[in-house]
C-alpha cells in the first residue's frame, strides 16, 4: 500500500467529510465550510466511504506532468550551464540556448531545472535605500557619459577601459569602445561618434573626473586660483553648447552605473564564449553583434517621442 503525507487544507477537509459520514455535520454547513458545491461534497463522501482518506486525494499526486521537460534535455540544460555558459546569468543563459543551442524553453522553467540540479542557487534581494529620478520625457535631452574600468578580457588579453554613453530617455547605447587608456581623446572620439549618430545632446551627466573638470585643490605650501581655467572637455561643450551636470557620486548617475553592471555580466561572458583576446576583437564584437542586440531588447520608447 502506498503511502502519502497529506497537507493541512487535505486534512482539515478529510476531518469536515467524515463529520458529514457521521452525521454531525449536514452537507450545505459542509459546503459552506469547504467554499465547494453540495455536489462536490456528496463526491467527497462517496469517495471517502468507498476508497478511505485515499479518496480526497489528487489523482494526479505523485505522477509526472505530461508537459514536464525530458530529463534527457533538462540534463542537457545543466551541462551546458556549468561548462559552456559558465557565468551566464539566467536570462543571458536561457537567450543563448535559443539562439545557439535550439532549445526553447522559457526563462522560469530553466531556473527551476538549474535550482532542482543544484547548479543556481536563489539571491538575497535587497531593499533599495536611494531616491528613484525620473528618466528624461524626451530622447536627447540627457546623455550619462562614463568609463566602466574593468578587466573585460579576464586575463586572455591587455586590461582594457569600456567609454560609452546611455540616453537617459530611452536606454539606447548610441556607441561604446573599448580602449587601452580612459585618455581625454579617447573620451573625446567616443563623444564625437555619439553626436554624429545621434545629434548634440541637450545635457551631459558626467563624474567629477579631471579630464571634465578642474579638481586641483590649494593647501599649506600651494597657492591655487579660486577661478580655473577649463579643461578641453569644457571648451569643446561650451563650443556645443551642452550643458554639463557633475555627479557628486556614482549612485547619483545610476542609469550608467546599472548598465556597466549588465555589460560586465553579459558582454564578459560572451567575449569569454567567442574567446575574444585582444582589442580589435573586442570592439568588432562589441559594435557589430553586442550593442545591436542590446539596443534591440533593452531600448524603450521614451515618454515623448516627438
Amino acid at each position: 500500500m502506498q503511502r502519502w503525507q497529506l497537507s493541512q487544507k487535505e486534512l482539515a477537509r478529510y476531518g469536515v467529510v467524515q463529520n458529514t459520514i457521521e452525521g454531525h455535520l449536514n452537507v450545505d454547513l459542509a459546503a459552506e465550510e469547504l467554499c465547494l458545491s453540495r455536489r462536490q461534497v456528496f463526491r467527497l463522501k462517496r469517495k471517502l466511504e468507498e476508497k478511505g482518506i485515499e479518496g480526497l486525494i489528487h489523482g494526479n499526486r505523485g505522477r509526472a506532468s505530461p508537459r514536464r521537460i525530458p530529463d534527457p534535455v533538462r540534463d542537457t540544460i545543466n551541462y551546458l550551464y556549468q561548462g559552456k555558459y559558465d557565468g551566464f546569468n539566467i536570462s543571458h543563459f536561457t537567450e543563448m540556448l535559443e539562439e545557439r543551442e535550439g532549445i526553447f524553453i522559457c526563462r522560469e522553467t530553466v531556473r527551476g531545472i538549474l535550482l532542482e540540479k543544484g547548479s543556481y542557487k536563489k539571491k538575497k534581494k535587497y531593499p533599495k535605500h536611494r531616491s528613484f529620478r525620473e528618466p528624461m520625457p524626451k530622447e536627447g535631452m540627457m546623455i550619462q557619459f562614463d568609463t566602466s574600468d574593468h578587466d573585460w578580457l579576464e586575463g586572455r588579453g591587455p586590461r582594457i577601459k569600456l567609454i560609452g554613453g546611455i540616453d537617459d530617455a530611452s536606454k539606447d547605447v548610441p556607441h561604446a569602445q573599448f580602449a587601452l587608456k580612459d585618455s581625454l581623446e579617447a573620451n573625446m572620439a567616443v563623444l564625437k561618434t555619439i553626436i554624429e549618430k545621434k545629434g548634440i545632446p541637450l545635457s551631459l551627466y558626467v563624474d567629477r573626473d579631471s579630464k571634465f573638470i578642474t579638481t586641483r585643490h590649494g593647501g599649506l605650501h600651494v597657492n591655487i586660483k579660486r577661478n580655473q581655467q577649463k579643461t578641453r572637455m569644457q571648451r569643446a561643450w561650451d563650443e556645443l553648447g551642452i550643458n554639463v551636470i557633475y555627479a557628486e557620486s556614482p549612485q547619483a548617475k545610476g542609469r550608467i552605473e546599472r548598465l556597466w553592471g549588465t555589460f560586465q555580466d553579459r558582454l564578459i561572458s560572451e567575449l569569454r564564449l567567442e574567446g575574444v583576446c585582444s582589442l580589435e576583437e573586442a570592439n568588432r564584437y562589441l559594435h557589430t553583434v553586442f550593442l545591436p542586440n542590446y539596443n534591440k531588447k533593452f531600448t524603450r520608447k521614451p515618454r515623448v517621442e516627438k
